[in-house]
């Protein structure tokens, strides 16, 4: 199976992570107790997994902590076709190598396997993937889930709702100059530019901020951006009190944000 297929996969990897890779934008004692009821196997055991297509939303819930959980996915690859709908490149190539793999019985001996597939679509990195299309998805993808809170509401009263968006985006660098689909970077190009501090970019904290929810968990395990000998790691996950507002927000000019990856 496709990794990521099931919820309880995203929440697995999320429990990988360690300490250091744990971002608070704010203080908050009560993010850092809901961080443990969730990233504690133990404390895991107290959720129910309602994620099965036949069960009620939302995906999980704990009856002991009155809280709920839904889990969604977020990417920088998802555009709209000539035909005004939307379309990923990379998910349908992903599902491509995974037929042919299923066909050729390589799956059949690891029946167990979680498969993770790192497909090249042979476009362009700005046809591929781009800030565009990620804030654009982000957004997209939020507003559905939240416009699915007062159904959670009803099938659990008075619990707290929690999202956790698993983020498939690559790092992104702000440059000092406008780039456009022409642009072209080659590996190991060195570039003025600074990191893309996603977790205070104003355009994607605007997406759930004071929306019903009350805490949002940001898995971004593919954010690594290379400094010329050193590699620059940001957070991995970045959790949300969203009772509590961040001071100092960045606004990013989209015509100067260019993906790290080539």
């Amino acid at each position: 199976m496709l990794f990521g297929d099931k919820e309880l996969d995203i929440i697995e990897h999320l429990q990988k992570c360690t300490n250091p890779e744990i971002c608070f934008p704010v203080e908050s004692s009560e993010a850092i107790e809901v961080l443990e009821m969730i990233h504690s196997k133990y404390n895991w055991n107290k959720w129910i997994d309602s994620s099965g297509k036949s069960d009620p939303p939302p995906d999980f819930y704990s009856d002991e902590y009155r809280m709920m959980i839904d889990v969604m996915r977020v990417n920088d690859t998802e555009r709209k076709g000539k035909k005004g709908k939307l379309h990923n490149p990379t998910i349908m190539r992903e599902r491509k190598l995974y037929r042919e793999l299923k066909d050729k019985g390589s799956i059949k001996s690891y029946p167990k396997a979680k498969i993770f597939i790192n497909a090249d679509t042979g476009l362009s990195t700005y046809e591929d993937h781009n800030y565009v299309f990620y804030k654009k998805n982000f957004a997209r993808v939020i507003n559905k889930h939240i416009a699915n809170i007062p159904l959670y509401k009803k099938n659990h009263p008075n619990y707290k709702t929690i999202f956790i968006v698993y983020d498939e985006s690559t790092g992104y660098l702000k440059l000092e100059e406008d780039i456009s689909p022409k642009t072209q970077f080659y590996e190991g190009q060195e570039v003025l530019c600074f990191p893309h501090l996603f977790f205070v970019d104003k355009a994607f904290l605007d997406s759930f901020y004071n929306k019903g929810i009350d805490y949002l968990f940001w898995f971004t395990p593919y954010k690594l951006i290379q400094i010329k000998n050193e590699p620059l790691v940001l957070p991995r996950l970045t959790i949300y009190d969203l009772s509590k507002t961040i001071p100092d927000t960045i606004e990013y000019d989209e015509n100067k944000m260019a993906s790290s990856e080539v």
